[in-house]
């Protein structure tokens, strides 16, 4: 892949979270998370009151949060 945005292109698995599809790909690169549908079921903060922060993670386990 040339680019991050090739290879997000082919995430199909991705669609269904539109804008924070993106957030979501980074999310799993930097973290390096395989179940990414989990994470996002409890990390999308995504809403009309979320004051501009739409994925938050927090890996109790590791000690990370992104």
């Amino acid at each position: 892949m040339k680019n991050w945005e090739e290879a997000l292109a082919v995430r199909d698995d991705l669609e269904p979270y539109g804008d924070n599809a993106v957030g979501l790909f980074a999310l799993a690169l930097h973290h390096h998370i395989d179940d990414l549908h989990s994470v996002a079921a409890e990390s999308i903060t995504d809403g009309s009151d979320d004051k501009k922060c739409d994925i938050l993670h927090i890996d109790p386990v590791d000690g990370i949060f992104g």
